[in-house]
């Protein structure tokens, strides 16, 4: 979270090499990720698998999306999932994600290694983006 805090709106749109992931979709797709695995815990079935396929690398539009916002989103699904979790008993971690192969333990393992990845990613960006200014 410390490294995402520190970047601001500026060139969070630019893509380095003009063809990889800006710092603003790695955001928002992290989120729409996080909003998957929260749903999934809440076991809210109209927000199954399907919607966070279709909502995944959006499209992003300035004025629309921004950094701040997207962050402020982030932490707040992180906090949302991590009480959800916290009303539920270990038993849920066996139990098998609706619609997937893989039980809510893999899952959650999942998400944690999505985050490693995606902040590597952005720490990248980032200082390709300071690099090439």
């Amino acid at each position: 979270m410390p490294v995402l805090e520190e970047i601001k709106d500026h060139d969070v749109f630019k893509a380095p090499y003009k063809r990889g992931h800006s710092l603003i979709e790695l955001l928002y797709h992290t989120l729409n990720w996080t909003n998957y695995v929260l749903k999934s815990v809440e076991k809210d079935p109209k927000q199954g698998i399907d919607y966070f396929l279709q909502h995944d690398w959006i499209t992003i539009v300035p004025g629309t999306h921004s950094w701040a916002k997207g962050l402020k989103a982030l932490k707040q699904s992180h906090k949302k999932l991590i009480a959800a979790l916290q009303q539920k008993d270990d038993d849920l971690l066996t139990e098998m994600v609706d619609g997937r192969k893989f039980n809510h333990r893999v899952m959650l393992y999942g998400l944690a290694d999505h985050y490693i990845y995606h902040a590597g990613q952005i720490v990248y960006v980032k200082k390709w983006l300071e690099a090439n200014q």
